[in-house]
């Protein structure tokens, strides 16, 4: 089972106050009034991001209407997501994770009584996962490129209509605690911070804007991700 591995350093994630505001659209009205205890958070994230993670490629792979199947696991995706798929010849599992100290200098903040810095502390674990898994997928372009061949946008349980509880299948195709990554019972991905998904495979697939205009899920990341 061949797995592509990254350790990411902190500062090759680059995290800037303007990636706190775009990744919490919602959350961050008002937020440029707490612009400069945020670059304190975000200058203090070396000490708590260790950002690692990678990706499987699976050739088994096939896509339906509204599901995916990889070897003999059926993914109930839904339409959204499988018609992102149709067109792709393999497919990507991959898994990210900021890494522990994010919870544990989250609980620190919330100790001390300071819910400010706790939450500042959650939304950069956020963005941390996120830019390490955008550098992840950058290098899955850069080396399908070399073969003609391109990816897809990337896609998690929980979004578009797939239910969370199929992580379960998901990580049977990645290496057990991959990255340090558990998954309990209830499908929550351990540290927090942490991410998973697929990527489709192809020479006729491409990065498209995310189909946010047909999906239900608004408190979503992805509804402010470009693509490029």
């Amino acid at each position: 089972m061949q797995t592509f591995d990254f350790d990411i350093s902190y500062e090759d994630l680059n995290v800037s106050f303007k990636d706190i505001e775009e990744i919490a659209p919602e959350e961050s009205k008002g937020m440029e009034d707490f612009a400069i205890p945020f670059n304190q958070i975000i200058y203090e994230g070396k000490h708590f991001i260790d950002a690692k993670g990678g990706y499987r490629i699976m050739e088994d792979f096939e896509c339906g209407d509204t599901t995916i199947c990889i070897g003999e696991t059926i993914f109930e995706t839904g339409r959204i997501i499988a018609r992102q798929f149709r067109k792709a010849e393999k497919i990507a599992i991959f898994a990210c994770t900021a890494g522990p100290g994010v919870r544990k200098t989250y609980d620190r903040y919330m100790s001390e009584n300071d819910p400010l810095k706790a939450f500042m502390t959650d939304t950069l674990g956020t963005v941390g996962v996120e830019k390490a898994m955008d550098i992840i997928h950058a290098n899955l372009e850069q080396e399908l490129q070399k073969d003609g061949l391109h990816c897809t946008n990337r896609y998690s349980p929980g979004y578009c209509g797939w239910l969370v509880s199929e992580q379960q299948k998901l990580w049977k195709f990645l290496p057990k605690d991959y990255c340090g990554i558990k998954l309990t019972e209830s499908s929550l991905m351990l540290p927090i911070k942490s991410v998973s998904g697929i990527i489709g495979i192809g020479g006729n697939v491409r990065k498209a804007a995310y189909s946010c205009a047909i999906c239900d899920l608004n408190h979503c990341i992805y509804r402010r991700k470009k693509t490029h």
